[in-house]
């Protein structure tokens, strides 16, 4: 079967959803299929590359909020790219994240030329918020009625964690047909290999809390650097026994570089390429991620259980899917930073007696979220769909 895959970012841009358009759609190609990305320009890339088995097509695309929303811009290019995708006659195309114009363009692109079936995978638990009441506004508004129609008219809706399809059913009445899980690679992971300790001059025995996403307020960065230092000034703390790593880039890259220049114990190490990765999850111990982002499942969550790593996180995006209970991780209020403060003293404490939470969850997600399942998953849905 052939599969246009359109995504509002892909790589080089890092984040979940690019990254899980990107495991999906070169696995699918190494069982056979053709695949295809169409995608936004928002990093100096090519506009057509091929990789993985897959061919990739970027469209010239106004970056606006911080390169977070780009907006598909009307140019010659998309034009020829249309034509293109039409002459290759795609079977199914298969749109990622609602809010994005570029699913906006497919759906009716599809409507009119291709005539393909339709799978929309939903990645968001929530509706879009801004700082601001009046654009958040204004987003709800364009939700309700541009995205809401991707939702509608698509052939088979699905999300990526059962918080997704319950929000999508609820907010836009849309019935979602299953779900796709967020995964991970977990044949991949290698416990003994490299560590990044020695690189950035953490102790041996130290115990190193981590965080890594996009640096945004939502996301929860700021709350995990607060809560350290706070933790590192607690009474019962062997305070210089405690370290800190942040791996990420975004908008408060400079505020996360400047406070961890004040601060010995706490090392940013700037936006790590994917190789990079498994050397920062065996360096950590504790993994700290208070996201009030609308997460569709965060992919950091599963890679660190990969690693069995404890986990202490917020109930965003079906973390209860994999956190089921304390056995598994920790899970806490969001916006509640004393309670954060107090989940990782504790897991700061009592680390040694805990690491069969993070054993748990490690045998969790290699019994539940492996690539291997969701791809199965995802082809066994598309063929029982007729023409």
């Amino acid at each position: 079967m052939r599969f246009a895959f359109f995504t509002g970012h892909y790589f080089p841009h890092l984040g979940g959803v690019e990254r899980y358009a990107k495991e999906l759609a070169s696995r699918v190609a190494a069982r056979g299929h053709e695949c295809w990305i169409v995608t936004n320009r928002t990093n100096r890339a090519p506009s057509e590359e091929e990789a993985d088995g897959i061919r990739v097509f970027r469209l010239p695309a106004w970056n606006i909020l911080s390169g977070q929303f780009p907006i598909t811009l009307p140019s010659p290019e998309i034009v020829r790219r249309i034509r293109a995708i039409k002459r290759w006659g795609p079977d199914w195309i298969v749109t990622n994240t609602r809010y994005f114009p570029i699913n906006t363009i497919a759906m009716f692109m599809n409507a009119a030329l291709f005539r393909a079936r339709h799978l929309h995978i939903e990645h968001g638990s929530d509706y879009v918020r801004f700082p601001s009441s009046l654009l958040t506004g204004f987003a709800r508004i364009y939700d309700s009625l541009a995205t809401g129609a991707v939702l509608r008219r698509a052939t088979v809706c699905v999300g990526v964690s059962q918080a997704v399809t319950s929000f999508v059913e609820g907010a836009f009445g849309r019935r979602c047909n299953s779900v796709l899980r967020n995964a991970v690679d977990t044949a991949a992971v290698d416990l003994r290999g490299h560590t990044l300790r020695g690189d950035v001059g953490i102790e041996k025995e130290a115990i190193v809390f981590g965080y890594a996403g996009r640096l945004i307020p939502e996301k929860g960065v700021l709350k995990v650097l607060s809560s350290f230092r706070k933790l590192r000034r607690s009474s019962g703390m062997e305070r210089n026994r405690l370290s800190l790593l942040i791996a990420g880039a975004g908008p408060l890259e400079q505020e996360v570089a400047r406070l961890a220049g004040e601060d010995p114990f706490i090392h940013y190490l700037g936006s790590l390429e994917p190789s990079a990765m498994p050397a920062f999850y065996r360096t950590l111990d504790i993994f700290v991620y208070p996201s009030s982002y609308p997460e569709g499942f965060p992919t950091v969550i599963l890679e660190a259980g990969a690693y069995g790593k404890l986990v202490i996180t917020t109930e965003r995006g079906s973390t209860r899917d994999v956190i089921q209970d304390a056995s598994f991780g920790t899970i806490v209020p969001e916006h509640d930073e004393e309670a954060l403060v107090r989940a990782m003293a504790d897991y700061g404490r009592r680390f040694d007696e805990l690491r069969g939470v993070g054993e748990n969850l490690r045998q969790r997600v290699q019994d539940r979220f492996d690539w291997e399942h969701t791809v199965q998953d995802f082809l066994d849905l598309v063929s029982v769909v007729p023409k």
